[in-house]
């Protein structure tokens, strides 16, 4: 009541985002799931799983709602939406992105193509081809995307379609207390060997957890690959503690017994520091989702399902161009490329 039509088509829009989003979760992980379309006011014990197509139909109708009714984008830097909203609410990319995603999963390869294409050719979103934001840094086209302060589209990342905006309690009244672990996990102990200390230029305290496979790390990318720059996959450790200066600026030595917690190889894309919290235990960093380049790759992954080889060279090469990576031909697609 009172709320104006315009109004309650947006909320409409942006709910059924949400809902298509988790069905399709569900719906990739499991199968049959339980179909709910209306709220519960009483406790239920019942539930019986839906056939898969009728799950579907649901997706496809809510994301296609979404990607209707949902607002565009502001322009880059800009703080608010083409509705006047935050820039960091749903907008009607994601679920265009999402539903090429779900497209995909459904073997609508037609449309999966069609929906990724609408983000590409939409002329909102652009892949990031050169420095910007963090210049004064160390760093290439593809690492400023991930670094923090300059993650999203209102702080002048043309790339992000999706990013979850972290707001920690520490600088926000009531903003997040949760813990996500990516940079714990991912980032290494290096602080633990003697001659280093804490650095945000390496990403803070992490735990040293989890790391690249040997695929990744000596096979997936050519030396010269934007993508395997010392700016994107830490490789070597200088000594940076000043209380050792004989060791000061030297390389760390690694050892065989040590690739993972201390000095192994890792992501750079997780990295933060936050002097409000020189422990590391918040991660404070925001959460990018969906970028355009991951829409290419849906293409891509679309135009091979339908036989077009190469569309989905065209469309993988757009990646590998920006990355300095040797162009792909048809002859190379294959599902595992």
């Amino acid at each position: 009541t009172g709320i104006p039509d315009a109004s309650k088509n947006l909320i409409n829009a942006e709910a059924r985002f949400f809902r298509g989003l988790a069905y399709n979760t569900l719906a990739t992980l499991f199968g049959d799931v339980p179909l709910v379309k209306e709220p519960l006011n009483a406790p239920k014990t019942d539930f019986t799983r839906t056939p898969l197509a009728e799950v579907n139909a649901l997706i496809e109708e809510d994301l296609l709602y979404a990607g209707t009714n949902l607002p565009d984008v502001g322009g880059v830097g800009a703080a608010n939406n083409a509705a006047g909203k935050p820039a960091g609410r749903a907008n009607k990319y994601m679920a265009m992105h999402l539903l090429a995603q779900a497209y995909l999963r459904m073997d609508k390869n037609d449309k999966a193509e069609e929906q990724a294409r609408a983000v590409i050719n939409s002329g909102k979103f652009e892949l990031n081809k050169a420095r910007f934001g963090s210049t004064s840094m160390p760093g290439d086209a593809f690492s400023d995307l991930f670094v923090y302060g300059k993650q999203r589209r209102s702080q002048g990342n043309k790339e992000v379609i999706w990013v979850q905006e972290m707001e920690p309690n520490a600088s926000v009244v009531g903003g997040t207390q949760n813990n996500p672990q990516q940079r714990r996990l991912w980032g290494t102990g290096y602080h633990n060997v003697t001659g280093m200390r804490v650095a945000d230029s390496l990403g803070g305290r992490s735990l040293g957890r989890l790391r690249l496979n040997n695929w990744v790390l000596y096979n997936l990318y050519e030396q010269n690959d934007m993508r395997n720059s010392s700016n994107n996959i830490r490789r070597t450790y200088y000594y940076n503690h000043p209380n050792y200066p004989n060791l000061m600026g030297q390389q760390v030595p690694k050892t065989a017994s040590d690739t993972v917690t201390n000095l192994g190889a890792h992501t750079t894309k997780w990295y933060q520091f936050d002097p409000k919290d020189t422990f590391g235990y918040a991660m404070i960093k925001d959460i990018i989702h969906m970028r355009l380049g991951e829409t290419y790759l849906l293409q891509a992954e679309a135009q091979f399902k339908q036989g077009k080889l190469g569309d989905a060279a065209t469309s993988i090469n757009a990646l590998r161009d920006r990355a300095n990576a040797t162009p792909a031909t048809a002859a190379d697609i294959t599902l595992d490329y």
